[in-house]
């Protein structure tokens, strides 16, 4: 099957279990955003940073200019902040400039998704399966930084595959 038809099969994909989304998922404006807008979109990331880590800060931008481009014309991403922020102002003036969408601050849902997983690392961007949670691929910021928009082929692949292992 073409890529270009198991993409339009991503976007048909539920949200509806996704264990970590245990509390709402909200816009920068502090809007609820519904599992049924998540699921069409056809890639799920988690985006686990803080803005009291350098390194954080210095992958927001390349990052943003990522969402962007991947993003235009059409939306083939969606990725959702994990704040390990060290507190709620810091958290909001994270969400405040970021284009993508974000969890509640210090949710037992974030925290319990980080430790199962063994996520220490941030800035971590993971690439999500969204009809269960799990995580495709752990390494996204390396092909971010590395292959850029190009990424987005080996994820719609990589998310196609892990799908056809429900």
């Amino acid at each position: 099957m073409p890529v270009t038809r198991n993409l339009e099969n991503l976007f048909m994909s539920t949200i509806a279990n996704l264990p970590l989304i245990d509390q709402a998922v909200y816009t920068k404006d502090g809007e609820a955003v519904s599992h049924e807008a998540l699921s069409q979109v056809p890639l799920l990331c988690y985006y686990v940073a803080a803005k009291w880590c350098p390194s954080s800060r210095k992958f927001k931008e390349q990052l943003e200019n990522f969402y962007n481009t991947v993003n235009n014309p059409k939306k083939r991403l969606e990725i959702i902040y994990l704040s390990v922020d060290a507190s709620e102002t810091d958290h909001k003036e994270q969400v405040s400039s970021f284009p993508w969408l974000n969890t509640a601050f210090n949710t037992a849902g974030v925290k319990k998704f980080l430790s199962e997983n063994s996520i220490t690392l941030i800035p971590s961007l993971l690439l999500i399966k969204k009809e269960d949670g799990t995580i495709i691929k752990k390494d996204c910021r390396g092909d971010v930084h590395f292959k850029g928009a190009n990424a987005i082929e080996e994820w719609i692949n990589l998310t196609i595959e892990a799908s056809k292992d429900r």
